[in-house]
């Protein structure tokens, strides 16, 4: 077997904190728009919750996790590293736990809109927009859906 023995793998717990950890130093390099270091605190902190999760998909099904994505995400849009965002945020999306944690889901749709519509998937943009609505109706998210109809009208 290619799997470490149990005694290798971290505990979940010590990988939880040590995630948690990293995101709060990711959020505060972020907040200093210090983005390329925001992202390895949160690269990090996803590798460290990777490691200990046993395998499976819907193991990695966890608010943290998605969270991770979602912020990742965000520092590839503000870096205007549109194509990692787009999978960073296709990512947090396809990681929600159930039941839905409805504001961070709502990011997440938000997130993968605005790096599919800057990369001219505008259907895409739409779709996912109108799920961010449906989570959270905002009126930004409202006005991006006009904006993005109005591109697609002309195309």
């Amino acid at each position: 077997s290619d799997l470490p023995a149990p005694a290798a793998m971290p505990s979940l717990q010590t990988a939880v904190e040590a995630a948690e950890k990293c995101k709060e130093q990711g959020n505060k390099c972020f907040i200093a728009k210090d983005c390329k270091t925001a992202l390895e605190h949160y690269q990090s902190a996803i590798a460290a919750l990777v490691e200990a999760l046993p395998p499976g998909r819907a193991n990695r099904r966890t608010e943290l996790h998605a969270a991770l994505w979602a912020n990742t995400a965000q520092c590839h849009l503000t870096l205007e590293d549109n194509w990692r965002a787009l999978l960073a945020a296709n990512n947090a999306c396809n990681l929600m736990p159930q039941p839905l944690p409805k504001a961070l889901a709502s990011k997440a749709h938000f997130r993968l809109a605005t790096a599919a519509a800057r990369l001219g998937f505008l259907h895409v943009a739409l779709e996912q927009l109108q799920a961010a609505y449906m989570l959270n109706s905002s009126k930004d998210t409202a006005a991006q859906i006009a904006i993005v109809k109005k591109r697609l009208a002309a195309v």
